[in-house]
């Protein structure tokens, strides 16, 4: 959905991690599009940071790279299709969702809700008291909370965005109807399903 930094100019390192977005066992990776680059880093990562090489975490980066190249598109897409559609399903219930000048949410997996500034730390308490993760940000660009949609869209919670979005509503306006966010947290927690996975390859031993 993004333009390729490494397809864009010579001589790019890339630095990120597996875990959310990239779903996988959690590792950090490099890449390069420079040869030369290439050559320093694997001298300096092993043995000066790495002493060993964990070859089951290798395969299952691998293995989600498969995947990439067969839903990597489709899942991308419905990262967007979600940020935006929970975007749109928070405001219509009174949350303030920071917007974009072009009217959508976000472009990527993130979205950002606004609170008052002496509300924010009782809400997020409020939000690990019921085990719901979310990001608190106090920054000049925002003060409330940041939140990743990339395992909503992966797990099949995108049919579901208007009963998410008023699970956060109750916890952040009745954080003391407790009875109720349990059974729509509970309800929703059935709904989980994998997608954009691979599960059609098999290893044989003879």
């Amino acid at each position: 959905m993004l333009p390729n930094p490494l397809e864009l100019q010579k001589n790019v390192i890339m630095i990120g991690g597996t875990h959310k977005t990239f779903p996988s066992v959690t590792c950090g990776y490099v890449a390069t599009n420079c040869e030369d680059y290439i050559n320093k880093i694997n001298q300096n990562i092993s043995p000066n940071y790495l002493r060993n090489v964990q070859v089951n975490n290798i395969v299952s980066v691998c293995l989600t790279m498969i995947e990439f190249l067969r839903f990597g598109q489709a899942y991308a897409q419905n990262i967007t299709r979600t940020v935006n559609g929970l975007g749109h399903a928070l405001k219509s219930k009174g949350i303030k969702v920071k917007q974009l000048p072009d009217g959508l949410f976000s472009h990527t997996h993130q979205l950002f809700i606004e609170l008052d500034p002496t509300y924010v730390d009782d809400a997020y308490r409020n939000f690990r008291n019921y085990g719901i993760t979310l990001n608190k940000r106090k920054t000049p660009y925002m003060v409330g909370f940041r939140l990743g949609v990339q395992e909503i869209a992966r797990y099949h919670f995108d049919k579901n965005l208007e009963e998410l979005a008023e699970l956060i509503r109750l916890v952040l306006e009745e954080p003391e109807n407790r009875q109720e966010i349990l059974m729509l947290k509970s309800d929703l927690a059935k709904l989980k399903t994998d997608r954009y996975i691979m599960d059609d390859i098999f290893m044989e031993w003879d």
